[in-house]
């Protein structure tokens, strides 16, 4: 299973708007499957390491290949800071976590998430930017268009934040010897702060 790594940010930049878009656009015409096999035959190193559902990936990977001329995975190789770090790791038992995303969602709710969502959309924001997938936007999104009711739709919202949360402990191990893990509730900032200073 792959397991993150801290790194400094990829060597390589490169960006091309229009080269993303018309990626997305085979994959929204031709389905994930064929961009995928793209990657595949460019470079298949990188399609071994990213998840083909993973459309946001599989376009980057490939518009970096077309713009620099070479294989992602030669750009993504891992270095060493060169700089010392910690890292800090809050967590909290499960059930307390879930109460505290379903009062969140409940207080976005409140605070006029739908009301920002169809402001932004006024504002000329497109239903397909990466922002507005994120969870949150992208099922207040399909309230809107019709594709389920608002009930639906928080409901969607903390169901698939609980799914994130999840991820999250996947890839934040809790036994990572690299992370120095403390309870949200009764940690001291000042206790934090001194271990990071000793």
């Amino acid at each position: 299973m792959w397991q993150w790594r801290f790194q400094p940010k990829a060597s390589c930049c490169a960006e091309d708007s229009s080269l993303r878009a018309e990626l997305q656009v085979v994959a929204d015409r031709d389905g994930v499957d064929a961009l995928y096999e793209k990657l595949l035959n460019a470079d298949p190193v990188s399609a071994s390491k990213i998840d083909k559902r993973n459309v946001r990936r599989v376009i980057r990977a490939l518009e970096v290949i077309a713009i620099t001329g070479r294989p992602f995975s030669d750009q993504r190789k891992k270095s060493q800071p060169d700089f010392d770090y910690k890292i800090v790791g809050l967590t909290l038992p499960r059930e307390k976590l879930y109460a505290r995303i379903d009062a969140r969602v409940d207080s976005m709710m409140t605070n006029g998430l739908v009301d920002e969502m169809r402001a932004l959309l006024a504002k000329g924001y497109d239903w397909h930017l990466p922002a507005l997938s994120a969870i949150g936007y992208k099922q207040i999104g399909m309230s809107l268009r019709g594709e389920c009711d608002l009930d639906e739709a928080v409901r969607l919202i903390k169901h698939d934040t609980r799914r994130f949360v999840r991820q999250q402990y996947n890839w934040f191990r809790l036994n990572d010897p690299k992370i120095k893990w403390w309870d949200a509730e009764g940690v001291k900032v000042e206790e934090v702060v001194g271990w990071l200073d000793g």
